[in-house]
């Protein structure tokens, strides 16, 4: 692979990891209110593709299918983004000539670091506190996703050497 097309990669990649985080502090610089209110209408959302006519629900009902969501959704939104956390590392990490454990090390590194910094960065908003539970869901999140990279490299130069 040329260089040009190497660093494009690299950059690209970064630059995606580092909008996830961007994102990421937003999300956690909402107020518990607000958080709330950004997920449970995604919940109401999710629950509408199900039930097309969720508002002649009663509210007792629709009150008992949304907490059950929300919490799947909150965690998931966790999950989901740390994977592709994971992903965009580890395809940076890629870029680079060492190791394929130091590559994946750094790539765990980096979403194990940004988990706890998220979680911290809630104690300094109002209603919002860290959760270790969380720290371990994005940490999984971002091995799953570096995982998938992993296999797909793997694939990949198990067909190349065929």
């Amino acid at each position: 692979m040329n260089k040009n097309k190497l660093l494009f990669i690299r950059y690209l990649s970064w630059g995606l990891t580092a909008l996830i985080m961007i994102i990421l502090f937003n999300l956690s610089a909402q107020t518990r209110a607000q958080s709330a209110s950004l997920s449970g209408s995604i919940t109401k959302e999710v629950i509408k593709f199900f039930y097309k006519d969720i508002d002649s629900l009663p509210k007792e009902e629709l009150a008992s299918i949304m907490s059950a969501i929300h919490v799947f959704i909150r965690k998931a939104a966790h999950f989901t983004a740390y994977f592709f956390m994971g992903v965009f590392s580890l395809i940076a990490m890629h870029t680079y000539n060492c190791k394929r454990k130091i590559k994946v090390a750094v790539c765990l590194a980096v979403g194990l670091a940004y988990a706890i910094f998220d979680e911290l960065h809630q104690l300094f908003v109002p209603g919002r506190g860290p959760g270790v539970f969380d720290v371990v869901l994005d940490f999984f999140g971002c091995a799953s996703g570096a995982l998938v990279v992993l296999l797909v490299i793997f694939h990949y130069e198990r067909r190349k050497k065929l």
